[in-house]
């Protein structure tokens, strides 16, 4: 220890070391002041003083200074004040709002509970709802396997074809036109010539569209009745039943798939069993075309009325359901139908069916059951087609394509929808395509009799009818007759 601490320890000892040199610096002080006693005390400097103002320029400024106190500084007061509030509201919201930090973590939160509610078929969407405005992943896709491993669709990339619905979902049709304009000058003058009145397909539509949106909101709940039907095979049945008493002569059971479907429609959604349902648009009407035939707004109006029907009873054996219509663009329908075994696809891109081949307008509901499910069946449709091609042959819009190409991870016909919502727009309705196709016209056996016979052997069917496969064609149709 070195000798200056020792001494400090010592004077410690008896006296603070801090008031040793308080009482020599005034000791020193004194010293100075007995030195400089003897020298005379000089008063201090006089302060420069200005020239006095003339009396005028004094009577302005103070003119100015009360026009100031009166009418500027109150408002600058005030301006002060509300820019004082704003500034001082801004930074509360953005201590409150903006904290990035804060926003992340709560972000990471929301994310460890969406991925604790999907799996692998989930599928992201564009978030420009919510609160994080990033994305949010769906449900888990129940009709993705469905797809996937159905061999009618030809799949030439599933990666692909899962990254160009994600990022591409299906979207409704744009409005084409005005669609007032377009009903007033346009729907109103036909219909009303047609039928006597002007909205007598119109009104009920737009009556059913917005029942069907409702009920998917939540904003209108039906009633279920409380006891369930326990046979699920046996309500598939009644279902089926039913629903052909309303002009739906075809129908399938099959899971939705959420890669055909609209972002917007994902709330509304919520159940994965999916019933798809045919109405048919009367032959008559069809055969009225090229002129107006009003046969797919028969269907629009009947076939969208109808499903409500059947959504209602089916909520009488006690189980959640809700309703989609055939105007109904957040759903793709036709995949859905080709995945329940009610067709396959044709050269226009749409289902064709054998009960009524290209002329079903599809409707669907989404419930809570289990029902059980339609696998997806060759009825040698595509055969015929590929050797037919009468309605890519007739469309006016060239609209239709004639080969096969390269889509969305598929190789598909892939109508061009632009060029036919044009054509449709300024003709009213075509439907030359429907009105063309032999399995709509003809039907669906007179159309295999047209296929040589091997390869009637390709059709799906429970047992084979030898007799069928034996006789010609010609003695059928003289047999009939």
């Amino acid at each position: 220890m070195s000798e200056s601490n020792n001494s400090e320890q010592r004077l410690s000892g008896v006296i603070p070391l801090r008031d040793i040199q308080q009482k020599f610096k005034q000791h020193i002080e004194e010293l100075l002041s007995a030195e400089k006693a003897h020298l005379p005390k000089m008063p201090a400097p006089p302060k420069p003083r200005l020239p006095r103002k003339p009396k005028a320029i004094r009577e302005l400024e103070t003119q100015v200074e009360q026009l100031l106190e009166e009418r500027a500084l109150p408002h600058l007061r005030k301006l002060k004040e509300t820019v004082k509030k704003k500034v001082t509201g801004a930074m509360l919201e953005l201590q409150t709002r903006t904290d990035y930090y804060t926003n992340v973590a709560e972000w990471l939160e929301h994310k460890q509970k969406m991925l604790s509610e999907a799996d692998e078929t989930s599928i992201y969407r564009w978030d420009t709802k919510g609160k994080y405005k990033i994305y949010y992943l769906t449900r888990p896709n129940a009709g993705k396997q469905i797809t996937d491993n159905n061999p009618y669709v030809n799949f030439v990339d599933i990666e692909e074809f899962d990254l160009a619905t994600e990022i591409y979902p299906t979207f409704e049709h744009p409005p084409v036109w005005d669609y007032s304009e377009y009903a007033i000058l346009f729907f109103t003058p036909v219909f009303k010539e047609a039928f006597g009145q002007a909205d007598v397909f119109i009104s009920q539509i737009q009556a059913d569209n917005e029942r069907m949106w409702e009920e998917g909101q939540g904003k209108r709940i039906p009633p279920v009745a409380a006891e369930k039907e326990p046979d699920l095979h046996k309500l598939k049945e009644e279902i089926r039943e039913y629903a052909k008493t309303l002009d739906f002569p075809c129908m399938g059971v099959t899971k939705l798939d959420r890669r055909h479907t609209a972002a917007k429609v994902d709330d509304e959604l919520a159940y994965d069993t999916l019933i798809v349902l045919g109405h048919e648009m009367p032959l008559s009407n069809v055969l009225k075309i090229p002129g107006p035939s009003f046969a797919a707004f028969t269907s629009y109006r009947d076939g969208g009325h109808n499903v409500h029907k059947v959504a209602d009873f089916i909520r009488s054996k006690g189980y959640r359901c809700l309703a989609r219509t055939s105007a109904d663009g957040g759903i793709k329908y036709v995949p859905h139908a080709i995945n329940a075994g009610m067709g396959n696809y044709s050269t226009q891109g749409i289902c064709i069916t054998p009960e009524v081949g290209t002329r079903p307008r599809f409707v669907c509901i989404t419930l809570d059951a289990e029902l059980p499910l339609d696998e997806p069946r060759d009825y040698n449709i595509e055969e015929f087609c590929a050797r037919c091609r009468s309605c890519q042959k007739v469309c006016p819009a060239d609209a239709i394509p004639k080969d096969e190409k390269r889509f969305r991870g598929t190789l598909k016909r892939q109508t061009n929808h632009t060029r036919c919502w044009e054509y449709m727009a300024i003709q009213y309705e075509c439907g030359l395509c429907v009105r063309i196709c032999p399995f709509s016209i003809l039907g669906y056996e007179q159309c295999m009799r047209a296929l040589p016979q091997y390869y009637m052997y390709n059709l799906h069917r429970n047992e084979i009818d030898a007799e069928l496969l034996r006789s010609s064609w010609k003695l059928e149709e003289s047999t009939n007759g």
